[in-house]
């Protein structure tokens, strides 16, 4: 098992190497989870892809000084934008994208605490979810879950404060995609409640950055192959426009004027020509000794 560290505003993220590790590392892992104080996880595989095995069942049972138990799990539709507490009481269809989440009693030494695991199986290794509001639901989940942990805990700032453990079965392609749109989410959210501005109006005001290539060119930097493949790499601008064009529905429906920076496709989505999420030009910045997403793919 590989356990990597990486930093960017405004979260922390630890990713896991599950592939290439036995069963028995998983002391180690909750003892990461313990000592990081970390109360949600990531899981973006299914337990097997392809026939092959992706990542054993670690959430309960007993890992050397560590005991896990799962004492409550439900499935929360990606489609729902309902709080947990207020779901519907019924099994969504069979064909209906879904999170299964899990609350984990972690204890040691008489001591104990509650971890909660959002395991998404839908998402297939070098592959895409079948659709980009999917990874931005997740996004949407983990974040409250952090925010519920933070509360519960008394820190008003825990979603700057608390790491999330992120995994799938390498720790780069889905991990990376998924810690990747979650900073520029939260990264923009963060600079359009500096600004004051409405959406609406940000958009119109962006600056002349690629935020979402530069997250992964700085993720990239901490841990190799970060988004490995080039359809990875389009889901993330794809997400973030998905959560642009959801906000601009809101928006719209409190009469706001659309922004002068988006245009409509002929199928109805929306497609951005403003620079936040801008698909880079191959001969972007110089990535000393790290491939940057413009030649990265190539």
């Amino acid at each position: 098992m590989q356990v990597k560290h990486l930093y960017q505003l405004p979260s922390r993220y630890i990713t896991f190497n599950f592939h290439q590790g036995p069963a028995n590392i998983f002391q180690d892992f909750w003892r990461v989870v313990w000592e990081q104080d970390v109360h949600v996880i990531v899981m973006l595989t299914a337990e097997h892809d392809g026939g092959q095995r992706k990542s054993h069942p670690y959430w309960d049972g007993t890992y050397g000084t560590y005991q896990a138990r799962v004492f409550q799990e439900f499935i929360h539709p990606l489609e729902a934008s309902t709080p947990r507490n207020n779901l519907p009481n019924q099994t969504p269809a069979e064909d209906a994208p879904t999170v299964l989440i899990r609350e984990i009693a972690l204890s040691r030494h008489g001591q104990s605490r509650t971890v909660t695991q959002l395991h998404y199986s839908g998402w297939p290794d070098f592959g895409v979810p079948t659709d980009p509001a999917h990874l931005l639901g997740i996004v949407r989940i983990c974040r409250d879950e952090v925010r519920r942990h933070g509360h519960a805990i008394d820190d008003k700032d825990a979603y700057d404060a608390l790491p999330i453990v992120v995994h799938c079965s390498a720790g780069c392609g889905r991990t990376g995609t998924f810690c990747t749109v979650d900073s520029v989410v939260a990264t923009l959210e963060a600079r359009m409640e500096e600004r004051g501005t409405p959406i609406t109006g940000f958009m119109d005001d962006c600056s002349e950055e690629d935020i979402v290539a530069q997250t992964v060119e700085d993720f990239r930097h901490q841990r190799l192959s970060m988004v490995q493949t080039l359809r990875q790499f389009v889901l993330c601008y794809e997400t973030v426009l998905e959560w642009f064009d959801e906000g601009l529905k809101e928006a719209s429906a409190r009469g706001e004027e659309r922004p002068k920076s988006l245009i409509e496709t002929e199928n109805g989505g929306l497609q951005s020509e403003t620079s936040a999420v801008r698909r880079p030009a191959p001969e972007r910045r110089k990535s000393h000794g790290v491939k940057s997403p413009g030649n990265y793919f190539a």
